[in-house]
């Protein structure tokens, strides 16, 4: 007996045969037939079971008596059974309006069914309050316990392939590349997403086609956001989902995260919900597993931005002192050296970071959501890739190795203090004689200049240049270093640099470190 249809799956052109998606090739492979169905096909083939559901629902609406009701302030509409009363919203708390409700068009393609009853819903939350009751949250959901209600509300299923572009803020843009087994999406503009996405997940195998028969008792929210509304949602949750693999491959949390979702699958679902507002305080009890999920009553606020303008300008002068007590300088020189190194880093510092972060203000995070259990939706991580030797492929990056941040510190405390180690091996290995005035030109130069090359450098244009890897076809691993430049093109570089103003800089300070280094050495014959 031929299996029945299932919505949410997607098919082999074919043979009709359920199909995997292939990251690398970007088409959905059939193991039974082995036929290739394109990222476009599904989108075809779901657009043909929408037309028949929707023809379904307008031959059985007559036998479904309902009504419905719009709230005056937050503006939900929720679908009821006729005999029940509904008087005030579950949202927002004020007036409902009822009214006779006839059409099909408020209702989903697919659903996921009660399990939960609304007894068990309630202990579940109040077992959240016993284990939390130090949490005012707690407190807030114990005294209006009475008010959690059950809806199922309105999703949007989304199943295929997306891309994503990831920067960190302002700086090169990477692309990484994943699919989707399968998420709901809130439609809902009353609701907030996280506590929502707190709650999940979903069974997905419980996935029914939509029928009136399961609306027995239960109410239904309307979705109520537009099309463009839900497009920016749907990729909002998936940037969300993927922002913390690019954090961790970005090596940062500063991270921006856009994606297209224009072929991936999608259906409107509604799912069911218990839900409970408490002043601020927000509580959502998944209606298929029990899972709770409470929202935190107040806001969190980032570290502010002039704290790490601070804290470097301490630590290169403290690490420039530490150098200047090994070479035996006294004391009174080490104090001017580190007092002039952190004013001219604290200015340099807080230039740089209020320029970058300074019009954010105090960024605001996102409110906490507390569950009753860790688990969470399932998400295959993203893969990373850039067009290589023709053809895009699967990379792994890295931007603060080891050897990047030692010679980030290493270079420019060294050259800072070269004279002074020139000197210093000059000397037999003896400090003894050595005089630290003998480097004052150089250090004039050299100490404003190597925090502005940490901090360029080292630190905004590293996000620019990953230490890139990938595998090649016959499985090993190597380092790509970007395309190759052809003879003509590294002659081009080479002219440029000799016939550059550049050279002229550098001869000076090659005239300015001989000097100095002679001049540390021997000061007294002077």
């Amino acid at each position: 007996m031929a299996k029945a249809y299932e919505p949410i799956n997607i098919y082999c052109a074919s043979c009709g045969a359920p199909a995997k998606f292939d990251i690398a090739r970007q088409v959905y492979c059939c193991a039974y037939c082995g036929g290739e169905t394109g990222i476009r096909e599904p989108l075809a083939e779901k657009q043909g079971f929408r037309q028949m559901h929707r023809a379904r629902l307008e031959a059985k609406r007559k036998e479904f008596p309902l009504q419905k009701a719009r709230c005056g302030g937050c503006g939900a509409e929720v679908i009821f059974p006729r005999e029940e009363m509904m008087t005030s919203c579950a949202f927002c708390g004020r007036n409902m309006v009822r009214q006779e409700y006839l059409g099909v068009d408020g209702f989903p393609e697919i659903l996921i069914p009660f399990k939960v009853t609304e007894d068990q819903a309630r202990e579940n939350l109040l077992a959240w309050c016993r284990e939390n009751q130090s949490r005012p949250e707690a407190r807030d959901v114990r005294k209006h316990i009475d008010e959690l209600k059950g809806f199922y509300l309105p999703y949007e299923l989304v199943k295929g392939p997306t891309s994503c572009g990831v920067s960190r803020r302002e700086s090169k843009i990477y692309r990484c590349r994943g699919f989707w087994e399968g998420s709901f999406v809130n439609t809902s503009k009353q609701l907030d997403n996280l506590l929502l996405d707190g709650m999940e997940p979903y069974d997905i195998a419980d996935v029914k086609e939509f029928d009136f028969s399961y609306l027995a008792g239960q109410r239904v929210k309307v979705r109520d956001t537009d099309g463009e509304t839900t497009a920016a949602r749907v990729g909002d949750e998936i940037a969300a989902h993927y922002r913390p693999f690019a954090a961790k491959v970005l090596e940062t949390k500063g991270v921006t995260v856009t994606a297209d979702t224009g072929n991936m699958v999608e259906l409107s679902a509604v799912l069911p919900v218990y839900y409970l507002r408490a002043g601020n305080t927000l509580a959502a009890v998944n209606g298929q597993t029990g899972k709770v999920a409470v929202r935190e009553k107040k806001d969190r606020y980032l570290m502010p931005w002039w704290i790490k303008p601070i804290l470097g300008s301490v630590l290169f002068p403290a690490l420039a002192y530490g150098i200047m007590t090994l070479f035996g300088v006294e004391q009174m020189g080490k104090l001017l050296v580190a007092g002039i190194l952190f004013i001219f880093l604290l200015l340099v510092l807080f230039t740089a970071y209020h320029n970058e972060y300074g019009g954010l203000g105090r960024e605001r995070l996102p409110r906490r959501i507390f569950t009753s259990d860790d688990e969470r939706e399932a998400v295959t991580p993203p893969e990373f890739y850039l067009p290589i030797d023709g053809r895009n492929r699967a990379v792994d990056m890295k931007f603060t190795t080891p050897w990047r941040l030692f010679l980030m510190i290493f270079l420019p405390a060294v050259t800072v203090f070269l004279p002074l180690i020139l000197g210093f091996l000059l000397n037999g290995c003896s400090a003894e004689g050595l005089t630290v005035g003998g480097a004052a030109v150089w250090l004039c130069i050299m100490v404003p200049l190597a925090p502005v090359f940490m901090l360029k450098f080292g630190r905004l244009e590293l996000y620019e240049h990953p230490v890139v890897h990938y595998q090649t076809d016959d499985g090993r691993r190597r380092r790509y270093r970007g395309a190759k430049k052809s003879w003509k093109e590294t002659w081009d570089t080479v002219k440029a640099f000799v016939f550059s103003p550049f050279v002229l800089v550098i001869l000076f300070l090659l005239a300015v470190l001989v000097i100095n280094t002679v001049l540390v050495v021997h000061w007294d014959s002077f």
